[in-house]
């Protein structure tokens, strides 16, 4: 049995939203219309994710017709994720790049060929509208980041070679998702931050202390299911591999890095203008930080796994 350690969250509880449910039906409606989930073993997995609860945590106070949304973007991310991690596309790395390329692609409007493409096509031709061209921007460059982390990720696989711990945290950024969230976030909640706001430091210090927060807790979470599969990519595998840890060490190790990142956010929070669409947004981004916390321990995405791996305690 793996002992987790106790995890500092102090921002509060935010009610489910209220949503969720009704979300549930279009989000699968899409799925199947996009063949996204035909094999058996990927709509189990899809399944144990659960892109509508996660949504409805992330997003807990989402219109209804906005969560529909963010959750058949949240199935697309999981399916993605479950292709690239475990399975073909992660461990070939000519089959991987190709298939890379046809995603990033899609957002520059090339032709979309395949059901992965052709559904992520879907979802970047109903982008919320009215946005300004600066979030357009900053979410795109957001997403792409997103997507090439997993080219890094099957290099290194390939060569058997485990990043540093501060050239995981870098990357871990960008893995976490969190990034492109957080500029849904805006959208959620009804805002539009300035283009000099994206351009202060603070800014992009928030997002990364959250997106640190978010990789980090997850990788505490997930470490059974990726030691068990051999997955490289995870702050406790790093620590233990570079430091000779054990499991249990690094455990604490990734935990205390994670409240580290806690300080980090509201000292980025405190730097930045105050205006009404600054603390509506950071207010966002706090519920989606405590939204990733309490879907851990929700979600089916890693529950089977922890007990995997009891003798490395």
């Amino acid at each position: 049995m793996i002992t987790y350690p106790e995890h500092f969250m102090p921002f509060p509880p935010i009610p489910l939203n209220p949503a969720r449910d009704t979300c549930e039906a279009p989000v699968w409606e899409w799925i199947d219309r996009f063949a996204l989930a035909d094999d058996e073993d990927v709509r189990r997995l899809l399944r144990r994710a659960d892109p509508a609860l996660t949504t409805a945590r992330y997003f807990p106070t989402a219109a209804p017709e906005l969560l529909v949304y963010l959750a058949q973007l949240m199935a697309w991310i999981f399916v993605n994720d479950d292709q690239f991690d475990d399975g073909r596309l992660g461990r070939d790395p000519l089959r991987g790049r190709s298939a890379l390329d046809g995603r990033l692609g899609v957002l520059d409007g090339a032709p979309a060929s395949g059901a992965m493409e052709r559904s992520l096509a879907e979802l970047w031709g109903r982008l919320p509208e009215d946005r300004s061209a600066a979030w357009y921007t900053t979410f795109r460059q957001d997403l792409s980041a997103f997507l090439l982390t997993y080219g890094v990720e099957f290099d290194e696989r390939s060569r058997g070679r485990i990043p540093t711990l501060d050239t995981y945290l870098a990357h871990r950024r960008d893995t976490a998702g969190t990034r492109w969230c957080a500029d849904l976030m805006e959208v959620a909640v009804g805002v539009d931050l300035p283009a000099d706001v994206r351009r202060l430091p603070a800014y992009g210090a928030l997002k990364d202390a959250a997106a640190e927060h978010c990789g980090l807790f997850n990788d505490i979470y997930s470490v059974g299911k990726e030691l068990a599969s051999e997955q490289i990519h995870n702050a406790v595998r790093v620590v233990m591999h570079h430091e000779g840890t054990s499991l249990g060490d690094a455990l604490g190790a990734v935990n205390d890095l994670a409240t580290d990142r806690v300080s980090a956010f509201e000292s980025a929070a405190r730097a930045l203008p105050r205006s009404t669409e600054t603390d509506r947004w950071i207010t966002g981004v706090r519920h989606l930080v405590r939204g990733n916390f309490d879907w851990h321990f929700e979600s089916e995405r890693y529950r089977g796994d922890l007990n995997t791996i009891g003798d490395m305690t």
